[in-house]
């Protein structure tokens, strides 16, 4: 009798803990606690994404990861055009981290021409930067 008394109390410290932590884990799909990414991009960079994203090949899982990457880009290059922006331009966009992981993610998967290489590289590296200075205003 005493042993179960103790194997309840145990488990009930237990399940109390992980619900506390739980609780206390920031939610990346909450807007009000979303970590915002500002990389700076070349504005033809941001074309380049978008085509190169629309060729790479996802499973049934990455749909949703892949439509908020796309419509992400979209909004974009639409603010990009409506604000006179040259291809040669920088723009600082602002993208979720989750966002910005998937879409790392999934530009990782990409095949390009060594031709795009540079481009490639200097839009990872953009991205890649935001979240180190992130980090650092954090700390």
């Amino acid at each position: 009798m005493k042993f179960k008394g103790l194997i309840l109390i145990i488990l009930s410290i237990i399940l109390t803990t992980n619900i506390f932590a739980q609780q206390n884990q920031p939610n990346l799909q909450d807007p009000q606690r979303q970590i915002i990414l500002k990389p700076t991009v070349v504005v033809d960079d941001l074309a380049f994404a978008f085509t190169t994203l629309g060729n790479v090949e996802i499973v049934g899982n990455e749909v949703e990861s892949f439509l908020a990457c796309k419509v992400m880009l979209e909004g974009f290059i639409k603010t990009a055009q409506t604000t006179n922006k040259k291809p040669g331009d920088t723009m600082v966009v602002e993208m979720p981290l989750l966002t910005a992981q998937n879409l790392l993610n999934l530009l990782s998967r990409a095949r390009i021409t060594g031709a795009q290489a540079e481009q490639y590289k200097r839009f990872v590296d953009a991205v890649v930067e935001s979240g180190k200075n992130l980090r650092n205003q954090t700390k």
